[in-house]
């Protein structure tokens, strides 16, 4: 417990997996009509992952801000750890307003309902899992300048 206090160790890992969640499936949409079964996965970064993908990148600059410095006076008002909750409370806005929309269209199919079905894939809960341990770490991390 002492090297999270110490360490931006959660909040780089937490990027870091929210970065991979992007790229892995967000829902898969399975239909089965007429006895033809269908079936397809979409990714998060076809969507709105380019938003969290750019707000991820932005919350890795602030984590490595302190390194930074020394080449660009600029990320010496950066690095602060909480600045990263704005970026990462964006991208939980973004993740939740995403989820909203899937359970949207399948309310919006009505009688269909029960012939297609659409679930969140293992980027959606990997994504959470990045962006929870991202959110936890400037409460945990105590090495403020």
């Amino acid at each position: 417990m002492e090297k999270l206090k110490n360490t931006k160790l959660l909040g780089i890992v937490g990027a870091i997996v929210t970065l991979i969640g992007i790229f892995l499936p967000f829902a898969t949409v399975s239909a089965n009509i007429l006895g033809y079964k269908a079936s397809e996965s979409v990714s998060f970064i076809e969507g709105d992952g380019i938003i969290v993908l750019i707000l991820t990148i932005i919350t890795l600059l602030i984590l490595f801000a302190d390194m930074l410095s020394a080449k660009v006076a600029f990320f010496e008002k950066l690095a602060k750890a909480k600045l990263v909750l704005i970026p990462t409370v964006i991208s939980i806005i973004v993740l939740i307003y995403d989820m909203a929309t899937v359970k949207d269209a399948i309310d919006g199919l009505g009688s269909l309902g029960g012939l297609v079905k659409v679930s969140y894939g293992i980027g959606t809960w990997v994504m959470w899992l990045g962006l929870i341990a991202t959110a936890a770490f400037p409460f945990l991390y105590k090495k403020e300048q």
